[in-house]
């Protein structure tokens, strides 16, 4: 007869070790020396919605790194605003956010 009362032990290891192996898939907790393209979309969503929000024009081209070398959990962006003469903005971005709204930093 089966008793619930938990996990067993082969169990606890098998899910220990797929959250292992997924959180090693798109970073890396000792310095992101692992990339992954979560890291750009996050970042460029974020500058997005940085330039929107300081009036810069909606066809300002954002280019994001995908890897965060110093672990702080922003990436390098610029945001460049067409014309003339073009200017390019640099940016830190944070990426991975649980709760709340990634942001930028000048």
């Amino acid at each position: 007869m089966w008793s619930n009362k938990g996990l067993s032990a082969v169990q606890l290891v098998v899910v220990l070790t797929l959250l292992v192996i997924f959180a090693g898939v798109c970073g890396s907790a000792a310095g992101g020396s692992i990339s992954c393209n979560a890291y750009q979309d996050g970042a460029s969503g974020a500058a997005r919605s940085w330039a929107n929000s300081h009036g810069l024009p909606s066809n300002s081209n954002v280019t994001c790194v995908n890897r965060d070398s110093d672990g702080d959990g922003y990436v390098s962006c610029t945001v460049g605003i067409p014309g003339d003469t073009p200017v390019l903005i640099p940016l830190e971005c944070q990426v991975w956010v649980l709760i709340g709204e990634s942001s930028c930093r000048m």
